[in-house]
C-alpha cells in the first residue's frame, strides 16, 4: 500500500470560530494600546531637579572618545564614594568643576556638570 499524502480539512464552523477568535484578540490589543496612550501615566512630564553642586577637583582625567574637548573624569565626593563623570575641559574654574546631584520624579539618576557660577 503506498503512502498517502492525508489533507486535514477543517470545517466551517471551526473557520468561523478561529476567525471570530482572531478578531476578538486583535480588538483587545488595539483597546489595550488605546487605553495606554490616553493614560496619565503616558503623557505625564518628568520633573528634573538639580540639587547640591559641589565644586570638586578630579582624582583622575583621561581621554573619553573621538571628542577632543570632552574627557572622563573620576572625582571622590564628601560622602567618601567615588563617581566618573564625562566633562568638558573647558568649564574648568581652577581645575575645579561643579557637578550636581539629578533627580528625575524624585529618585536620583546621576551626576551631571552645571556652570561653575551655581556652585559659588
Amino acid at each position: 500500500m503506498r503512502n498517502q499524502n492525508y489533507r486535514v480539512r477543517i470545517k466551517p464552523k471551526i473557520k468561523l470560530k478561529l476567525a471570530v477568535l482572531t478578531l476578538v484578540i486583535i480588538s483587545a490589543l488595539f483597546f489595550l494600546l488605546w487605553l495606554f496612550i490616553k493614560s496619565d501615566f503616558y503623557n505625564s512630564t518628568d520633573i528634573f531637579e538639580f540639587k547640591t553642586p559641589l565644586a570638586i577637583e578630579p582624582i583622575n582625567i583621561r581621554k573619553a572618545g573621538k571628542y577632543p574637548h570632552y574627557d572622563l573624569a573620576k572625582f571622590k565626593l564628601p560622602s567618601g564614594e567615588f563617581t566618573e563623570i564625562q566633562v568638558n575641559t573647558e568649564m574648568a574654574v581652577n581645575n575645579k568643576y561643579c557637578f550636581s546631584r539629578v533627580y528625575k520624579n524624585g529618585k536620583f539618576t546621576r551626576y551631571q556638570i552645571v556652570a561653575y557660577k551655581n556652585c559659588i
